[in-house]
């Protein structure tokens, strides 16, 4: 289970409390591994739900398929009437293995109002990052990180 967060606020009297699911900027790498690479929470983890932003991702996703199955059907047609129109490459791309390397993802447009004050987390999760040293000010003497 990913980062969920509770934030609650007291407004008039009474207490207004949300549950907040939230993603790692890395998705391969471990919640501990987030936080120990990055300089603060909200730079280690998306700033949407994480309801609502696989509900915008899957939105893209079907219509960027559909945009893309007419293009290719176009271009296989084209190339059907020509083989010679598009050269094989020679290899396929290689494969990075170091998800840090590649561009972070930002988020979609929805963004949640990150609470102010504090925060509540899972127990767990806190013995997680403090036996795993990812909240310490020396947390690059430990990560190897720019923090």
């Amino acid at each position: 289970m990913r980062l969920q967060v509770v934030s609650s606020r007291e407004d008039k009297g009474h207490l207004d409390s949300e549950l907040f699911y939230f993603l790692p900027v890395h998705p391969r790498l471990s919640d501990a591994e987030v936080m120990g690479q990055s300089q603060t929470i909200k730079a280690a983890y998306l700033p949407n739900h994480a309801a609502d932003l696989m509900r915008m991702i899957h939105s893209n996703a079907v219509e960027l398929v559909a945009v893309y199955c007419r293009a290719l059907e176009e271009v296989w047609i084209k190339r059907r009437d020509n083989p010679l129109l598009l050269v094989q490459p020679e290899q396929q791309w290689h494969i990075i293995e170091d998800p840090t390397t590649q561009p972070a993802f930002a988020g979609a447009r929805q963004k949640v109002r990150w609470p102010g004050g504090s925060i509540t987390i899972n127990p767990k999760d806190e013995e997680r990052w403090e036996a795993a040293k990812v909240m310490d000010a020396d947390a690059k003497k430990h990560w190897g990180t720019h923090r």
